[in-house]
């Protein structure tokens, strides 16, 4: 895994262009660090440079996968952080104003799932919200006034112009406008 850096060294925060890249390496006390993977999500959840959390994706060797990793720049080491409920990779994520990280949608060994998860990083625990109203996968999620959306995606093969539209206080979902 390798990080961007400016060249200020290892403790430095992660500018948004830089002109170096820097290898992170594993734990070297424990040697954990996560397996080699794609179509999986990576969230900042601290302030300034980090900590960052990476879940979810897809490897040769182990298939989906449902595993939790944090990574503190400072240190450049990896600490397995638990599991997401389902494995999946093609999920999306984004970091909610009140530093959880909303996790959406995916596909995995059971096929497109409507599946979402609230990560709270404090607690290192995981919250189900209520089902999407369509399975989707590869879709993109933003936040508007604070509000998290998903637009489009694919349903196993079929793309999306359809919309949802989460709801914290009530931990649900709601279609939104079609694209």
């Amino acid at each position: 895994t390798w990080r961007s850096d400016s060249g200020g060294g290892t403790g430095t925060p992660m500018p948004a262009f830089s002109k170096s890249w820097l290898q992170v390496i594993p734990d070297g006390a424990s040697g954990f660090r996560p397996r080699t993977r794609s179509g999986h999500m990576m969230a900042k959840t601290g302030p300034g440079g980090g900590p960052f959390v990476t879940f979810g994706g897809y490897s040769q060797t182990a298939g989906y996968m449902n595993d939790v990793w944090h990574l503190d720049p400072a240190t450049n080491a990896w600490t397995a952080a638990g599991s997401m409920s389902v494995a999946r990779q093609g999920l999306r994520s984004v970091v909610l104003p009140d530093g959880k990280v909303l996790v959406s949608g995916g596909t995995g060994p059971a096929g497109t799932t409507n599946a979402a998860d609230v990560y709270d990083p404090a607690t290192n625990g995981w919250t189900a919200t209520g089902p999407m109203g369509v399975p989707r996968y590869i879709h993109a999620m933003v936040l508007v006034n604070g509000t998290p959306l998903i637009i489009g995606g694919q349903n196993s093969s079929t793309a999306l112009a359809t919309t949802e539209i989460y709801d914290a206080a009530t931990n649900a979902w709601r279609a939104g406008p079609s694209m």
